[in-house]
């Protein structure tokens, strides 16, 4: 009894039929594919407030702030 209601089905019944899918124009799609610069990213983690809480490796930016210059090529490596 317990294993039947944590099965998923084996057919799964999706009809997209109707939904109307936005297209992206070329400008927009351009935007989106475009290399993210290491001074936008820096930019964000300036902005970030620092001693927030802890993120999901235990590290706010207050950490990373004060060790950027170690962190910046694996963060912006990360992010690209």
């Amino acid at each position: 009894m317990f294993e039947k209601r944590f099965v998923a089905p084996k057919k799964l019944n999706l009809n997209l039929q109707g939904v109307d899918f936005p297209i992206l124009s070329e400008d927009e799609n351009r935007i989106l594919i475009k290399e993210i610069e290491d001074q936008k990213i820096e930019d964000a983690k300036n902005q970030c407030e620092g001693n927030k809480s802890l993120g999901p490796d235990g590290f706010n930016f207050f950490f990373i702030k004060q060790n950027w210059n170690i962190l910046k090529y694996d963060v912006c490596q990360a992010v690209k």
